[in-house]
């Protein structure tokens, strides 16, 4: 029969493990948040697309990826007029085509498309691939050392 000590250690090193990936979690969640307060409080302008550039490889078992950078075109509200390529995209734009961008403000240089992809995808991906991870992580530590004991 094992003693309370050594449950108790059991049990606090379960739940010491499941607060690293709350930790990463609630970091995913702040950057969702930034992109809806981006989105509802920035400035928004339209821009035109100059140029866009394919870009194709291939992983090691042959698989195709293909992503899409493009240049966009754009004012701020006084009338300055900025370029800014963003990379690594999954939509193709076409050249000529008008695109609703977001920025900051006071932070013209730096807007981006005000689409899901930019703003919100890659931090929605990593918060379910987190849930996901301390889910197994959890069923697998409780079922082998908690049950058990």
């Amino acid at each position: 029969m094992p003693s309370f000590s050594s449950n108790l250690a059991k049990r606090f090193g379960f739940w010491l493990l499941l607060l690293l990936p709350s930790y990463l979690l609630s970091l995913q969640l702040k950057t969702i948040y930034q992109g809806q307060q981006l989105q509802l409080h920035g400035q928004k302008v339209n821009a035109k697309v100059v140029s866009v550039q394919t870009h194709t490889s291939y992983d090691d078992d042959g698989d195709q990826s293909i992503s899409y950078s493009a240049t966009f075109e754009y004012k701020d509200k006084n009338g300055r007029i900025y370029k800014r390529k963003v990379e690594n995209m999954q939509t193709y734009y076409y050249e000529g085509q008008s695109v609703e961008m977001v920025h900051e403000k006071g932070q013209p240089s730096s807007a981006v498309p005000n689409t899901f992809e930019m703003i919100y995808q890659d931090a929605v991906m990593f918060s379910v691939i987190i849930l996901g991870t301390t889910f197994m992580l959890g069923l697998f530590l409780y079922v082998a050392f908690l049950r058990t004991s």
